[in-house]
C-alpha cells in the first residue's frame, strides 16, 4: 500500500538536502572564494559544476585546472545509462533474446529458458542451490555487465582520474524496502600516476518474493597501469538473508523458509597486449535453521587469454582451469554440467559480410558453438545464426535436498540446437530484428523428450532526440511453439520499456517511463510438483529529475497491477523513492 506520509517525508528530506547543498560553503569552494560583483552577469559558459572560464577579472586558482571534467562527467553518465532505475539488464537486440528479469534495487527474479552462464571478469560462477538471479543482484551493485552470446559478464568500470569521485545512493519504500550505498573512487593515489582504487559499501533490507530480506555488501578494488601493463585486484563479499523461493525451482515444493547466504569473490589480473593472466576464487556458504547442515562451495580458477588483431578480423583465445569443491549436488546448469578445463575461441570478421564465431570446449569432450553470418543492404540486414551443443550430455536427474541431504528427483533441461533466419532494420534511431527458426529441446525426468519446435524472436529499440526531448524504447517479444509435455516453456514472453526525457537549462533533466513484461502459462520445472504457472503481466512506472550533472531523484511505483511474475509474487503494489548524489572532490 502506498504511504502518503512516507512520500511526504521523502520529499522533505530531499528538499532539505538540496537546500543544504546550495548553502554549504564547501559545496562549491571555487565559486565562494571569488564572489561575482552584483552588477556582473554570470559567465554563460559556466556549467552546473561551478567551473568558470578563464577571466582576467577573476584571479582565483582552479584546483581542477589540469583535470578534464568532461571525462569525469562521461564516467558518471555511463553509470546513469545502465541503471537507476533499469528494469532489465538485457539488450533485447542481442542474443539470447528470450531472457528477461524483474528487479527492485539489487533483488532479481526472472525467466531464463536457455542456460546462460553468469561470469565475473571471464570466470563462470559455480552453480549452486540458488537461481542465477541472486548472483546478478549481487554483481549489479558494483559492476557493469557485458552481454555475450553465451554469458552475461560482470566487469569493473575503471576510474583513473586524479580527482576523486564519491557517490551516495539510497532508497526508501513501502514494506520496509530501503538501501544505502556509499562509493569512493580515485586515481593517481599519493601522486602515483596510473594507480587507482575504489571502495563500495551497501546496506539493504526489504521484502522480496514472499519473504523479508536483509544484507550488506562490500567491495575493494586496487589497480595500477604502467604503459601497456595493467595489474588489478578486486575483492567483494556479500551477505543476505531471504526466503527459499530464491532457490532453484527444483526446491520450491519444500516451502518458504529463511536462508542465510555468504558469498565472496576475489579476482586478480595481469594484462598486457601479449598475454592476460587471471586468478579467481569464489566461496559460498548457505545455511538455515531448517537445514541439517551448512552447504559450502569453493573454487579456484586460473586463466590465460590472448587477443589477436588480424586484417578485418579479431581473434580471442582463452584457457581456464577450475578446481571446484562442493558438499552437495545442485541442479544441472545446462549442457556442460561440471568441468575442470574450459577453452574458448571468439572470432569476429567484417568485410563483404559480418561473421561471428564462438566455440567453447569443456574437458575436451563437450562443445558449444555459435555461428552468425549477416549482410547489410543499406538500412536492412539479412543473415542466419546457429547455436549447437556437441558431445555426450550427462543428465542430472537427482539433486541434494538442502533440508536433510537426501536425493530428490529433478528435471534436466537444455537446448541441443537452434537455427534461425534473421532480418533487421536500422534506420534513423529505429532498430528492428526478427529471427525465425527451429529449436531442439531436451528434457528428461521420468521420461526423455526431444521435440523440434518453431521459435520466433522479435526485438525493437528506438532512441531519438527531437530538440530537448529524447525518446527511448527497448522491447522484445518471443514465441515458442507450444508442447503440452514440456516444462519451463511458455508459448509467449514479452518485455517492453519506454522512457521520455526532457533536457532543461543548466544541465537539469526530467524523465518519465513505464515497463511492461509478462508471459503465457507454463509448467514449473519441478519434478516433484510441476504445477501450472498462470499467465501474468507486470507493470511499473516512474518519474525522475536530474538536478545539475550530479544529482538524481526518482519515484517509482512497483507492480501497479498487483500480480505475480514467473510463478512468484516479488512485491505488492508499492511506492519507492531513490536518490543518488555524486561528489567531485
Amino acid at each position: 500500500m502506498v504511504s502518503l506520509q512516507r512520500l511526504a517525508l521523502i520529499v522533505a528530506l530531499t528538499t532539505t538536502l538540496g537546500l543544504y547543498a546550495q548553502s554549504d560553503p564547501q559545496a562549491d569552494p571555487a565559486a565562494d572564494s571569488a564572489p561575482l560583483p552584483i552588477e556582473q552577469e554570470p559567465s554563460p559558459a559556466a556549467d552546473s559544476l561551478g567551473y568558470l572560464p578563464e577571466d582576467q577579472n577573476l584571479k582565483e586558482v582552479d584546483p581542477f585546472a589540469d583535470i578534464h571534467q568532461e571525462d569525469v562527467i562521461a564516467y558518471i553518465d555511463e553509470i546513469r545509462e545502465v541503471d537507476f532505475p533499469q528494469a532489465s539488464l538485457f539488450d533485447n537486440m542481442q542474443y539470447p533474446y528470450s531472457m528477461s528479469s524483474y528487479r527492485l534495487g539489487s533483488d532479481f527474479t526472472g525467466f531464463q529458458p536457455n542456460a546462460v552462464a553468469i561470469k565475473r571478469q571471464g570466470f563462470t560462477l559455480p552453480d549452486s542451490y540458488y537461481q542465477s538471479w541472486l548472483y546478478l543482484g549481487y554483481l549489479s551493485q558494483f559492476y557493469s555487465f557485458e552481454q555475450e552470446i553465451m554469458a552475461l559478464d560482470a566487469r569493473p568500470r575503471a576510474y583513473e582520474h586524479q580527482v576523486s569521485l564519491s557517490r551516495l545512493e539510497g532508497a526508501l519504500g513501502d514494506y520496509d524496502s530501503r538501501y544505502a550505498q556509499g562509493s569512493f573512487a580515485k586515481g593517481s593515489i599519493f601522486g602515483l600516476e596510473g594507480s587507482s582504487m575504489q571502495f563500495d559499501y551497501r546496506l539493504f533490507n526489504g521484502y522480496w518474493v514472499d519473504f523479508d530480506n536483509s544484507g550488506n555488501s562490500v567491495r575493494q578494488y586496487l589497480g595500477y597501469r604502467y604503459k601497456d601493463l595493467t595489474f588489478a585486484v578486486d575483492y567483494a563479499s556479500y551477505q543476505k538473508e531471504g526466503g527459499s523461493y530464491e532457490l532453484n525451482p527444483a526446491y520450491w515444493h519444500l516451502g518458504n523458509f529463511r536462508i542465510k547466504n555468504r558469498y565472496s569473490q576475489l579476482v586478480a589480473q595481469i594484462s598486457h597486449p601479449w598475454l592476460t593472466l587471471s586468478l579467481a576464487n569464489f566461496q559460498e556458504r548457505i545455511s538455515s535453521a531448517s537445514f541439517s547442515q551448512s552447504w559450502k562451495t569453493e573454487s579456484w580458477h586460473v586463466a590465460a587469454e590472448k587477443e589477436l588483431i588480424l586484417p578485418l578480423s579479431r581473434l580471442d583465445l582463452r584457457y581456464e582451469y577450475r578446481d571446484l569443491t562442493r558438499n552437495y549436488s545442485p541442479p544441472s546448469p545446462g549442457f556442460e554440467n561440471e568441468y575442470r578445463q574450459q577453452s574458448s575461441l571468439d572470432f569476429q570478421h567484417s568485410s563483404f559480410a559480418d561473421l561471428s564465431l564462438q566455440a567453447q570446449a569443456f574437458d575436451w569432450d563437450k562443445y558449444k558453438t555459435w555461428l552468425e553470418l549477416s549482410k547489410a543492404f543499406g538500412p536492412f540486414s539479412l543473415g542466419v545464426y546457429s547455436r549447437m551443443n556437441h558431445g555426450q550430455h550427462d543428465a542430472t536427474l537427482e539433486v541434494t535436498s538442502p533440508l536433510d541431504a537426501t536425493l530428490i528427483p529433478a528435471v534436466d533441461i537444455f537446448c541441443a540446437q537452434e537455427n534461425a533466419l534473421v532480418t533487421g532494420l536500422n534506420y534513423r534511431g529505429l532498430k528492428l530484428k526478427l529471427a525465425l527458426g527451429r529449436g531442439e529441446e531436451h528434457q528428461q525426468s521420468a521420461q526423455e523428450l526431444k521435440p523440434e519446435l518453431w521459435v520466433l524472436h522479435l526485438s525493437g529499440a528506438f532512441d531519438k532526440t527531437f530538440g530537448a526531448w529524447r525518446f527511448k524504447i527497448n522491447s522484445g517479444w518471443n514465441y515458442h511453439e507450444y508442447d503440452p509435455y514440456l516444462v519451463a516453456a511458455p508459448e509467449f514472453t514479452f518485455f517492453s520499456e519506454q522512457r521520455v526525457l526532457l533536457d532543461l537549462k543548466h544541465d537539469n533533466n526530467l524523465q518519465a517511463g513505464f515497463a511492461l513484461q509478462g508471459h503465457s502459462e507454463y509448467y514449473l520445472p519441478n519434478a516433484v510438483n510441476p504445477y501450472l504457472i498462470e499467465a501474468s503481466t507486470m507493470l511499473d512506472a516512474w518519474v525522475g529529475v536530474r538536478i545539475s550533472k550530479l544529482f538524481d531523484f526518482t519515484v517509482t511505483v512497483k507492480n501497479l497491477l498487483s500480480t505475480s511474475i514467473y510463478g512468484l509474487y516479488p512485491i505488492p503494489q508499492s511506492l519507492h523513492a531513490n536518490l543518488r548524489w555524486f561528489f567531485i572532490n
